[in-house]
Parts: structure tokens; C-alpha cells; sequence
């Protein structure tokens, strides 16, 4: 992929904070290597932004509904049907959704370039 290209997507994906620090240099590497012809799946990709997961974990986060919107029901379930784990999920949450979100956006993108 030309370096023009791949300078978009960092300005429209990467600069948002989607992916951990430690992966944004692979991902340039992997983007740089990658053919010409995945750039335009790359902006169909459903990044989530994880300052929304975060907002939605602070306030929603007792009904379980940050973990339903990152996709993991099960542990949307437990968070709804016991107040957020009795607190104690609801308060590690805070602290480690906007991380695993980030992972799991770096997942994605791993996907669609293998």
C-alpha cells in the first residue's frame, strides 16, 4: 500500500487512540506491506472508540451496557442482572475497558489483513 494511503488511515483510525500504543508501529508495518486492493475494506471496519466505551461504562456502566456494546453479552448479562457485579466489576471496568477494547480493535484489524 503507498504511504499516502497508509497516512490516512493513521490519521483517521490511529490518531483516534483505536489501537494500544505498542501496536500502532506494527500496524504501520503490516499496512505498509499490505495490497493495494484492502484499503478500501480498512474504513469499513467497525473500529469502537473506546472514550465512548469508557463514557458508556461510567454511567451505564452498572446495567452492563459498555459490555454490550463491545460485544461481550455474557458479561452484559451478569453486570445487569447483579448491579454491575456487586460494584466490583463495574469499578475494574473503569479502568480496563478502554484497554481491551483497543485489543480487540487490533483484532479486528488483524482479520482483515490475514
Amino acid at each position: 500500500m503507498d504511504t499516502l494511503k497508509v497516512d490516512v488511515f493513521f490519521l483517521w483510525i490511529c490518531m483516534g487512540t483505536t489501537f494500544l500504543e505498542k501496536d500502532i508501529r506494527s500496524v504501520r508495518l503490516m499496512l505498509n506491506a499490505a495490497h493495494n486492493d484492502l484499503y478500501s475494506m480498512l474504513f469499513s471496519i467497525d473500529f469502537k472508540a473506546p472514550g465512548k466505551v469508557l463514557f458508556l461504562s461510567l454511567f451505564l456502566g452498572v446495567c452492563g451496557i459498555d459490555r454490550f456494546y463491545i460485544g461481550d453479552t455474557l458479561m452484559g448479562v451478569f453486570k445487569l442482572l447483579t448491579g454491575g457485579g456487586f460494584g466490583i466489576v463495574l469499578f475494574i471496568d473503569w479502568f480496563t475497558i478502554s484497554k481491551v477494547i483497543r485489543e480487540r480493535n487490533y483484532d479486528k484489524l488483524l482479520a482483515y489483513l490475514y
